[in-house]
Formats: C-alpha cells, sequence, structure tokens
C-alpha cells in the first residue's frame, strides 16, 4: 500500500493539463474519424486562460489531498470527502512528463512523481501492471498502446 499526500501547485498542474491534452485531442480526433492534427498554439493560449482559474478554484474547493493507493484501487480524502475508486473504474493510467494521471470516465487524478518515493514508484507501477495490464499511455509516445 501506498499512502501520498499532495498540495497541488499551479505550474505543476498547467504542465500535466499541457501533457494530458494533445493525448485528449488524439483520442477525440480517433473516435470522430478524423486526424489528428498536432498541438496548436492556440491550444496554449486556451490553457493560459482557463487553467490558472480552474487551478484556483479546485485549489480552493478541494484543498490538500491524501491518497491511499492498493490493490484495489485508490482512495482520495480531501475537503470535499472521500472518494474511492476501484482499478476497474479507472479508464486509462497516463505516464506524464511530471505525474501519473489516473483518468476516469468522469475527471481525472494527477498524482505528481514529487511525491511518491523510488520505492513507491515501483509499487505503483505494479498496481498499473497487475490490474490495468496494456491500459496506461505514456504522454512521449502519443501512439503507444501501453506502458
Amino acid at each position: 500500500m501506498i499512502q501520498i499526500s499532495v498540495n497541488y501547485r499551479l505550474l505543476e498542474y498547467l504542465k500535466t493539463l499541457r501533457d494530458f491534452l494533445p493525448i485528449s485531442l488524439k483520442r477525440d480526433a480517433e473516435e470522430k474519424g478524423k486526424t489528428y492534427r498536432g498541438y496548436k498554439w492556440h491550444h496554449s493560449v486556451m490553457l493560459w486562460l482557463v487553467g490558472p482559474p480552474a487551478f484556483a478554484y479546485k485549489k480552493l474547493r478541494v484543498g490538500e489531498c491524501n491518497f491511499q493507493i492498493d490493490g484495489e484501487g485508490v482512495t482520495r480524502k480531501s475537503n470535499t470527502g472521500e472518494k474511492v475508486i476501484a482499478w476497474s473504474d479507472v479508464k486509462q493510467v497516463h505516464i506524464l512528463t511530471k505525474a501519473y494521471l489516473i483518468e476516469l470516465e468522469e475527471g481525472a487524478l494527477p498524482l505528481p512523481f514529487r511525491c511518491f518515493t523510488k520505492e513507491e514508484k515501483v509499487i505503483f507501477q505494479d498496481y498499473i501492471d497487475l490490474v490495468k495490464p496494456n491500459k496506461s499511455l505514456n504522454s512521449d509516445d502519443l501512439d503507444a498502446a501501453s506502458y
């Protein structure tokens, strides 16, 4: 079991959004039968206009998050209460530049690498491999099917 505490930071949050946006755009294009045309300048403008206010709202509403991660799933305790997510409810786990991103049908849970020890990163990867084989995606390779 892993227990981490996360106090999110603005630049870290924006980097997570920046890393995930091309993944999301590519998937959306493919679902519509279109060709993914890449990350454009207007995406960055949108990110800088929408990201900071969204971060401030979430930071005030949710606050510091305490996560417990085990073979059953992820539990998050925050100002909004306790949320229990079974691994079977996880859509994908993305390995981004600065964080893992646990994608759900509605929303996502960013888990910054800085909050994990080296040993916890190994254990977390084991949970991903054990529970969600072939369902993680590395942002460095948008064509990757698994980590």
